[in-house]
């Protein structure tokens, strides 16, 4: 567990979260016997890169950790998703809430992906105000028998084309396995509508992932339901700290802020253009 000298989650503790959140599903896609999926991971020097060829989703194709500080290493996992055919998405932390829409490292320019600007939000889980979720809403953990109807959840709230579902189901059937992450589904009149996960990080951090609501259930108190589900595996899981991503004006970063997440930094997507 990591400590802190106060409540305030630190922009870099959510970010190591997010990004350890996303390894872990290729790392479950790796670990699918013949990795069907192509994917792939390499680590050079304080880089981390992660890609799937079998999707152009900036999800699973990234690089993360700090760009100034290894341009070399940048260069080279550059050059190693070329060799790859994949294109990896850049996030960086935005500190004035407008972010460029170029950035140059080194010898590499990069170019901002429009729709991948989101808030991080963080909170002492001590500090979370969890409100009681919608008597309407009832809400179980996500079992091997229930995985694939959390994935068709997933595919019609975010619209993935068909080529990406059977990734995500893949990597999210291999990340609930084990131990480090919970998924949880939430019915209204005994259908299966929204979904989503807590992932533990290595740092203390619990990471409220991938939520997703069918449209038609939507203001229905799902996404409210399943906040507090997962905020509750956090304490039992004896986390410190609660973190989220939210887009600026949607619904979902209100009810963050109803349970006491708040806003830490913004975070925008890049791709390399050279």
């Amino acid at each position: 567990m990591m400590s802190h000298p106060d409540s305030a989650l630190a922009g870099s503790a959510i970010e190591t979260a997010s990004a350890e959140y996303l390894c872990a599903r290729v790392a479950a896609l790796l670990s699918v016997e013949g990795n069907p999926h192509h994917a792939a991971m390499r680590s050079q020097g304080p880089l981390q890169g992660f890609l799937v060829q079998a999707t152009a989703s900036p999800m699973v194709n990234r690089i993360v950790g700090d760009l100034r500080a290894a341009p070399a290493a940048l260069t080279e996992l550059l050059a190693w998703f070329k060799s790859h055919g994949c294109m990896p998405a850049i996030p960086l932390i935005v500190h004035n809430r407008r972010p460029a829409a170029t950035e140059i490292f080194g010898q590499h320019k990069f170019q901002r992906l429009n729709g991948w600007t989101h808030l991080q939000f963080g909170s002492a889980i001590d500090a979370t105000l969890p409100p009681a979720p919608s008597p309407a809403v009832e809400v179980e953990e996500v079992t091997a028998a229930s995985i694939d109807t959390f994935a068709t959840i997933h595919a019609e709230a975010f619209r993935t084309p068909p080529a990406g579902q059977p990734v995500n189901r893949a990597s999210f059937a291999g990340l609930l396995s084990g131990d480090s992450a919970k998924g949880f589904i939430a019915r209204v009149d005994g259908t299966a509508v929204a979904g989503a996960i807590v992932y533990f990080a290595n740092n203390g951090v619990a990471y409220l992932a991938t939520a997703a609501t069918r449209r038609a259930a939507r203001s229905r108190g799902c996404h409210s339901a399943l906040i507090v589900c997962r905020i509750a595996a956090a304490r039992e899981r004896g986390c410190q700290f609660v973190a989220a991503t939210a887009t600026p004006n949607s619904q979902s970063r209100r009810n963050l802020e109803r349970f006491g997440l708040t806003t830490s930094h913004m975070q925008t997507l890049y791709r390399a253009t050279s």
